[in-house]
């Protein structure tokens, strides 16, 4: 599994980079074989109009399946990323669980249909 963290508007400190690497690998530690690649983007949005200004994308690529994104907002980087990669996590676990049941499903229709 590939992991790319980007920063868009402010320094990526090595603390946050720390973070989210360890979040990442405790989250996609069952399905990190079918996970290709992450990508994580963090921005940090300066509207003052905004309520929420930190945001975190997480975008998963899945062998075989269709890429992931998720997106949270919040006032904190670790509670954005912690977030988004959680969503992430269960995306990917609920289409690969799918996938798992669709491939099953076929077997067993076909064996079934020639007995």
């Amino acid at each position: 599994m590939h992991v790319d963290i980007q920063a868009k508007g402010f320094e990526l400190s090595e603390t946050l980079h720390k973070h989210i690497v360890k979040q990442l690998q405790s989250s996609f530690r069952i399905s990190k074989k079918k996970v290709r690649k992450i990508i994580i983007r963090l921005f940090n949005d300066t509207s003052s109009r905004q309520r929420y200004i930190k945001r975190c994308r997480v975008q998963a690529v899945v062998n075989g399946l269709p890429q992931v994104i998720t997106e949270y907002r919040s006032k904190n980087f670790y509670v954005a990323s912690d977030t988004a990669i959680q969503r992430a996590q269960r995306a990917v676990s609920k289409r690969l669980r799918k996938q798992r049941n669709y491939h099953r499903n076929l077997i067993q229709h076909n064996v079934g249909g020639f007995a």
